[in-house]
């Protein structure tokens, strides 16, 4: 599975990702739910929607809109997810963009698209504002509403922005501004209509497009595609006020409480830049890094005083900190369960051995538990038992047998297994099923069963791919099988005609029918025969005329 994008959305409560599978492209999108630092993601409040794959995804925003309307019931619904927020009645939607210029509109509350706007624009960029959001094509800027497909406001900024590929909504003072980035920088008020400053890249980088834009009181922060700086613009003075350097290329910037700043670099980790206003601040406090080196942080963001952490495993993991207590460099312990093939960037399967049935294991039903009980600091050995007794009779009386340790330890050995691959052996899933039906309480109070659900889901995510593929299989195989069947019974049938059948049926009857072709021949067959026979009766007339002729004469 491959990720290639994640955003919070502005309170962190939902988070969406897009990603790549089996010839797929998804969006998905995780309801938040917070506990200290503790960032879970129910999958069962999850939404997965599939997109076309021949068209471009350029990006995606979240949208806030307010809904005094229905205020009391948008506070519940949140207060589900965990995620109560300071503004209960605002609600917040995904708005996808394509390159072809058409715009899918999500709702984490919902399965299916709310809206689909189909424009003639090919959109390079995409920004959220209040109740609506902005779409860049060229160096044209469109606002539309989410429940209207006609745009509601245009903009053309200058032509010698070229292309727009980071485009950010603000307000400053009451009125609405446009950042929109380029090859140069732009600064647009879209209430006054006027253009404010244009911020020219450095020489010799004109080239060199903006990735990201952050904005802390009246100045605007930027970075560049392959570069390590972030260059710090002033709208007062309109000029560049100076540049940070961090230790990697930049990715990304997060807003931090108004007066920091956040830098995911290329190499994943995130470097934390205090008071960046400050003359005195030149490089970052800290850094946030990843335990594992294959595994970095996909994306961030700041609410509730807390950094929130994004990283890809097996599905997205969340993790809170508290930027107030940290003050040196600090690493998030990202656990992997998949090692990652660096050459192609996919995700491989962990190699685990084969379990295989041996006779001399199988045993009675009485006899089970007490083997299971013996065996079990021995795992490998322990898995060739439960293969080698798959009746499920005998299971349910063996796992009602052991005792609640024993049972939670054996629960615990078959999770780890089942995990990799839920489809290796129905024997494993039966133990589980039993396990959980006889020690429901003990191993709910012992064991984790998020990643066993995970798991599971992933399997019966993939089994309408392997029944269809199972199918066209199926179907080629008759196919075959009726070409071969045909082709022997020709040979049959071949092996079996003499010869004269084998020369009539290689006739060409070219006018009328069969029968009527026959008379024709034997008509013509008996048409020559009549005519010799005649003209050898005339030879002997005109013998037997010309011989009396001559006896007469004499």
């Amino acid at each position: 599975m491959g990720y290639s994008l994640g955003k919070f959305d502005s309170s962190a409560s939902f988070y969406a990702t897009n990603t790549s599978k089996l010839g797929k492209n998804e969006i998905h999108i995780y309801p938040l739910q917070h506990e200290s630092s503790k960032i879970t993601a129910p999958n069962s409040l999850s939404s997965s929607f599939e997109l076309d794959s021949q068209d471009e995804l350029v990006t995606f925003d979240w949208i806030q809109q307010k809904d005094l309307a229905n205020g009391k019931k948008t506070k519940r619904r949140h207060s589900l997810n965990g995620s109560a927020r300071e503004s209960s009645s605002s609600l917040s939607y995904l708005a996808v963009s394509f390159k072809s210029g058409s715009i899918l509109i999500y709702s984490p509350f919902k399965k299916e698209i709310i809206n689909e706007f189909k424009t003639d624009h090919k959109i390079s960029a995409l920004a959220s504002s209040a109740n609506s959001f902005w779409v860049a094509s060229s160096t044209e800027v469109y606002e539309y509403e989410l429940n209207d497909s006609k745009p509601k406001n245009q903009r053309t900024l200058p032509m010698s922005l070229k292309e727009i590929t980071f485009l950010k909504h603000v307000i400053i003072d009451d009125d609405e501004y446009l950042l929109a980035g380029g090859n140069k920088l732009v600064v647009y008020n879209i209430t006054k209509d006027e253009l404010i400053i244009e911020y020219p890249a450095p020489k010799g980088k004109k080239s060199i497009t903006i990735n990201s834009i952050a904005y802390i009181d009246d100045h605007v922060l930027i970075s560049r595609n392959g570069e390590s700086s972030i260059h710090i613009y002033s709208l007062k003075n309109k000029s560049t006020r100076r540049t940070l350097a961090a230790s990697a290329e930049i990715k990304s910037l997060i807003t931090i409480d108004g007066s920091d700043i956040g830098a995911l670099t290329k190499d994943c980790t995130i470097e934390i830049f205090k008071k960046v206003l400050d003359e005195s601040t030149t490089s970052p406090a800290f850094s946030i890094k990843s335990s594992n080196t294959d595994i970095g942080f996909a994306a961030a963001s700041f609410s509730r005083e807390q950094l929130v952490l994004s990283w890809f495993d097996l599905e997205p993991n969340f993790e809170a900190v508290r930027l107030s207590k940290v003050s040196a460099d600090l690493e998030i312990n990202t656990k992997q369960t998949l090692k990652t093939n660096k050459q192609d960037n996919r995700v491989a399967e962990q190699i685990i051995a084969d379990i295989e049935f041996d006779e001399t294991l199988e045993v009675r039903d009485i006899d089970l538990a007490t083997l299971i009980e013996t065996t079990l600091k021995q795992p490998s050995e322990l898995l060739t038992i439960l293969i080698s007794n798959p009746d499920v009779n005998k299971i349910r009386f063996a796992s009602s047998e052991l005792s609640f340790e024993n049972a939670v330890e054996l629960f615990k050995i078959l999770k780890e297994r089942v995990e990799i691959n839920p489809s290796e052996s129905p024997v494993f899933n039966n133990w589980i099923k039993w396990l959980l039906m006889t020690h429901t309480s003990a191993i709910n109070s012992s064991a984790n069963l998020k990643s066993l659900k995970g798991a599971y889901s992933r399997s019966l995510k993939q089994l309408p791919n392997l029944l269809s593929l199972q199918g066209r299989l199926e179907m080629l195989q008759s196919q075959l099988q009726l070409r071969n069947q045909i082709a022997s019974n020709e040979i049959i049938e071949s092996s079996t005609k003499d010869p004269i059948e084998q020369a009539e049926e290689s006739i060409v009857y070219v006018n009328g029918e069969n029968d009527e072709a026959e008379d024709d021949v034997i008509g013509s067959v008996g048409n020559s025969e009549s005519g010799e026979h005649t003209s050898d009766e005339e030879e002997e007339e005109t013998a037997v005329n010309g011989g009396a002729l001559e006896e007469a004469n004499e």
